[in-house]
């Protein structure tokens, strides 16, 4: 096995090299420098999980823990040759469709090189940045559109088999509604990725799963808030 953390944090993305399968657990946009990161034009720009460091067209399955983790998806389906499946909950897909249509149509809405509550952007000196190089225009409807066609909803603790190498299961987080936690599992080895994940009760998501962490083999934690 084999993992590298192509981003942390808030919004976290990691490669795993797993039975000789290349998985990405989540894909989400960076947006610290979204709303920093306007061009002249006023278009956004978006700072995407390292496209030089890694080959997309090589990654086998996509793994989305949530909404927010979801967010550069259209980047790697529409752009960068990838070729395999995407795996969510119905809620995950679903939210991330409307907040990314959203990003698009706040995108299109001029805005004469101001911010909405008239503060000033930065200057052009960010974009020269070495923090910028891996910036780029926001993705299009059509981009959208596309993207969600390669998703494959599932329901928590469906189990499903993934080019005959492991299953991989999601069960809930406790984050958000529809948030997941994912079982990656064979008969002899349990790996869980547990993402954003909250212990809260009295809330709108289903609550955390801690069952699924029992017997694992190998726990890959990016965030917990208990």
């Amino acid at each position: 096995m084999r993992l590298v953390a192509l981003r942390s944090g808030e919004c976290p993305c990691f490669l795993l090299r797993f039975r000789k399968v290349n998985v990405l657990l989540d894909c989400g946009l960076d947006f610290q420098t979204v709303f920093e990161s306007f061009d002249v034009s006023g278009r956004l720009e978006v700072d995407i999980p390292e496209p030089d460091f890694i080959d997309f067209a090589t990654i086998d399955v996509i793994l989305v823990s949530n909404y927010h983790n979801m967010l550069a998806l259209p980047f790697i389906t529409e752009y960068f040759g990838f070729k395999g499946k995407v795996y969510a909950t119905e809620p995950t897909a679903t939210t991330a469709r409307q907040f990314m249509e959203e990003l698009v149509k706040v995108n299109c809405t001029p805005t004469g090189g101001s911010r909405p509550d008239g503060v000033r952007l930065p200057s052009s000196d960010v974009a020269k940045s070495a923090t910028c190089q891996r910036r780029r225009k926001l993705y299009t409807m059509n981009d959208v559109e596309a993207c969600m066609q390669r998703v494959h909803p599932l329901s928590y603790s469906q189990r499903i088999p993934v080019l005959s190498a492991f299953d991989v299961t999601p069960v809930s987080s406790g984050f958000a509604l529809g948030s997941a936690n994912w079982v990656i599992q064979t008969p002899y080895e349990k790996l869980v990725y547990v993402a954003q994940s909250s212990a809260a009760t009295a809330r709108h998501p289903e609550p955390f799963n801690t069952q699924a962490l029992r017997d694992a083999s190998v726990l890959l934690f990016s965030g917990l808030c208990l």
